[in-house]
């Protein structure tokens, strides 16, 4: 962040690789000193399902903004922190996107990265209405403020997976 802390997420429980265990949440933690100590995290959990596939982007004023979803639903969820993660909000939806279906590949992820405004850009596999067969990679930005409309950057029928996302040459995004 701006003061030098340092944050991570990562997701608990399910090791695909080994086909072992089954996902029990996800985590942030923070390090105000560049990673000399990590004094708390936050266990992201709902009642009966697991919070997966997080990321983590940083807006403005170093406002926290962690995107994950569930195994039970095809839906993205988003939380915020402006306390550097001591307090987060309650979770909420992002509207007019649906995620791609948990199984049979459980193993994909999102990916943030924060333009030089302070909005973060988001790129997810799904759709923009259950209506699509094909799975797109779609690029979300929050503006400090709220979602603005998902658009679609790649569509196919041989599902895309793992897509990455930077910011650079201009504040231009570029996604892989």
């Amino acid at each position: 962040d701006h003061r030098d802390g340092i944050h991570v997420v990562w997701e608990e429980g399910e090791d695909w690789y080994a086909a072992a265990g089954y996902p029990i949440g996800s985590v942030h933690m923070y390090s105000p000193d560049g990673g000399q100590t990590w004094p708390r995290s936050t266990v992201f959990s709902t009642d009966g399902d697991a919070p997966q596939q997080i990321t983590l982007g940083i807006g403005r004023e170093d406002e926290l903004i962690v995107i994950w979803r569930l195994t039970t639903a095809n839906e993205l969820f988003y939380q915020r922190s402006v306390d550097n993660g001591l307090s987060w909000s309650v979770s909420a939806p992002i509207n007019g996107v649906e995620a791609k279906t948990w199984l049979p590949m459980s193993l994909d992820s999102c990916d943030a990265a924060t333009d030089s405004s302070g909005n973060v850009h988001v790129l997810v596999l799904g759709r923009l209405s259950p209506s699509e067969e094909d799975l797109s990679v779609l690029h979300l930005e929050w503006s400090g403020e709220q979602w603005l409309p998902a658009e679609k950057v790649f569509t196919s029928a041989d599902p895309p997976e793992w897509p990455r996302i930077a910011i650079g040459r201009g504040n231009r995004v570029f996604a892989t």
